[in-house]
């Protein structure tokens, strides 16, 4: 098959599952709560809904391990691919388990970091 083929394959098996990893995440934050926990606010002002909450951390934490993990997971489909992987389907799963583990460094770095 041709090389070209299986990297398009690949990276459509990567962007799928990538794309429902987007879902559920936009999935849970709608389910979430848009008012504060407490409902008092006293001093400097309210406190943060869930909502804010799961915003906030999904753009200081969750868009770098998303973009390390899409990184990450073309670069495998590539190497796979240029190592004449037989299955394009194959290498986007391999390739999304790689880019989900370098997902899961990065959390674990910018945890270390933040507990030091």
């Amino acid at each position: 098959m041709d090389r070209a083929i299986l990297f398009a394959k690949g990276l459509a098996m990567t962007a799928g599952c990538h794309g429902v990893l987007v879902a559920v995440a936009v999935g849970g934050w709608l389910g979430l709560s848009d008012t504060p926990a407490g409902a008092e606010c006293s001093g400097f002002g309210c406190s943060m809904t869930p909502r804010d909450t799961a915003t906030l951390v999904a753009l200081f934490a969750g868009l770098p391990m998303f973009a390390a993990s899409a990184l990450v997971a073309i670069a495998v489909v590539g190497g796979l691919t240029a190592a004449r992987v037989r299955s394009g389907v194959l290498a986007g799963v391999v390739a999304t388990a790689a880019g989900w583990l370098a997902a899961a460094v990065v959390l674990l770095v910018m945890l270390q970091s933040a507990v030091s």
